[in-house]
């Protein structure tokens, strides 16, 4: 049994980015964005047509729209991230959501 390839892509990205060889990370994170786009237009493709499928989809193709969208926004790097004061993107779990009460899509 193997592991998806994005999981790998996800480990080979993240000791470039503490390394600070950013070209290298955004090497790795050109593969990882170009998995998500393949997977979210797959999964539309599959499912067009179908309501029910999509209201279970809904919400994971949502929040893996705005991931792909802040990755084509400019946006590199975690650290990129973790250094501005103020971000406009949160992405939270689903036990985030519950604990703190907000409500999900």
């Amino acid at each position: 049994m193997s592991a998806p390839p994005g999981k790998f892509a996800l480990i080979r990205h993240q000791p470039y980015a503490h390394a600070q060889q950013f070209k290298r990370a955004n090497k790795t994170l050109r593969t990882l964005k170009t998995y998500l786009g393949r997977t979210i237009r797959d999964i539309t493709r599959q499912i067009a047509g179908e309501d029910d499928l999509m209201d279970i989809f809904r919400k994971d193709l949502h929040l893996a729209g705005r991931v792909l969208n802040l990755f084509s926004s400019g946006w590199t790097c975690p650290h990129e991230l973790a250094r501005q004061t103020h971000t406009s993107f949160k992405a939270f779990s689903e036990s985030a959501h519950d604990a703190c009460g907000h409500p999900g899509l």
